[in-house]
């Protein structure tokens, strides 16, 4: 049956119990579906058995494909938690940016444990709160900018520092989504003004 795809009805022993004939479908590549039964197969039988088989590859085409997201979302998970830079996730609630998501890095250096920060806008965070242009220009940076780099202040659990900022966002089950990475870039910045 897996060599030529075809399915085949042979019969077989009275030792091996009770059914004496055995119905062998092909369900993909390497799969046969089979069924046993002690009185034959009719054609009714068959088209049943067809359709069963065919229930069959598909359900176990759909664990494959479940499977396959599943790592593939654990690696992406993996090198989002282990990227050195703090980095976060983020949800689009009425074009302002709510964490979703931060990775260890993010709550050392801004000092939000992950679950204090969840749920919340990301600008009442680590935005200086009397930098009003820069909430501003963050409220304005709405799902249809793809992507930025931008050099930027964010309180952190030491104060004041400068980042680089890379964002980017994208669409994800009809919802607005993002992510951001933070580098720090205070001490070159402090170096480039002493030079």
């Amino acid at each position: 049956v897996v060599e030529t795809g075809e399915p085949i009805v042979e019969p077989t022993s009275k030792a091996e119990g009770p059914y004496d004939t055995l119905l062998g479908l092909p369900v993909g590549d390497d799969t046969v579906f089979g069924l046993v039964t002690a009185d034959g197969f009719d054609d009714d039988d068959r088209r049943l058995a067809g359709l069963l088989a065919s229930h069959f590859e598909e359900a176990l085409d759909r664990i494959r494909v479940d499977e396959a997201l599943r790592t593939e979302r654990d690696r992406l998970l993996a090198l989002f938690t282990n990227v050195p830079d703090p980095a976060v996730a983020y949800d689009y609630a009425d074009g302002e940016p709510i964490v979703h998501r931060v990775n260890d890095a993010f709550e050392e250096t801004f000092g939000y444990d992950e679950s204090a920060i969840a749920d919340t806008p990301l600008i009442e965070a680590i935005v200086p709160p009397e930098d009003d242009r820069e909430v501003e220009r963050l409220n304005e940076t709405d799902a249809r900018k793809r992507h930025e780099t931008v050099e930027i202040e964010r309180v952190t659990a030491e104060g004041r520092r400068t980042f680089l900022f890379r964002g980017f966002s994208y669409r994800h089950e009809g919802a607005e989504c993002g992510f951001g990475i933070y580098t720090d870039v205070t001490g070159r910045l402090e170096q480039e003004r002493r030079l």
